[in-house]
């Protein structure tokens, strides 16, 4: 007769090991320090630049998270993001077609066509949030994404946006204007 046993001592699994290093100090993506606002106006358009400084952005394309944390982070980002154009001192209504550009500051740099457009693609979603639309790949936006070196230590990004007014309207204004 086979009698079944328990082993008086269990083997982990290679999965089943525990990391012997102490996990990293974790960021707090959801904190916005000192946001800053530049504006200008011209006839051509509006220009309104959105300076976030002390804000860590990562690439979560290369981070091995569970897919929670990249979803609380991802939320955070968005909305974080949309309300903080929303308090924009100067009262600005979003129009189309749009110029957007990314800037990210730090140390060192990301890898310009992977991480870079996937690290600002939170970002990028509350801004198209804020001009109201749901798709951000509709054509009257465009984008762009740079880089800068800054200090070491120091992080931060910048949003450039590029209102462009109806050429419609300038013409028929100019057109008013001269008769």
């Amino acid at each position: 007769m086979f009698i079944k046993r328990k082993p008086s001592k269990q083997i982990p699994l290679i999965g089943d090991l525990k990391p012997k290093t102490k996990p990293k100090k974790k960021v707090k993506q959801n904190q916005i320090i000192d946001p800053q606002f530049y504006y200008s106006e011209s006839p051509i358009g509006i220009e309104l630049t959105l300076e976030l400084n002390g804000y860590y952005l990562i690439s979560s394309a290369n981070t091995p998270e569970h897919y929670m944390v990249k979803a609380i982070r991802a939320k955070n980002q968005r909305q974080g993001i949309f309300k903080t154009l929303k308090l924009c001192p100067i009262e600005i209504k979003p129009s189309l077609p749009a110029q957007i550009t990314f800037y990210r500051i730090s140390c060192k740099t990301l890898d310009q066509d992977d991480n870079l457009r996937h690290a600002f693609k939170n970002v990028k979603d509350g801004v198209s949030d804020w001009f109201g639309i749901r798709d951000d790949s509709d054509t009257r936006l465009m984008w762009k994404y740079e880089q800068e070196i800054g200090p070491r230590g120091f992080h931060a990004i910048r949003i450039h946006i590029k209102m462009m007014k109806d050429l419609d309207a300038i013409l028929k204004d100019e057109a008013k204007a001269a008769s």
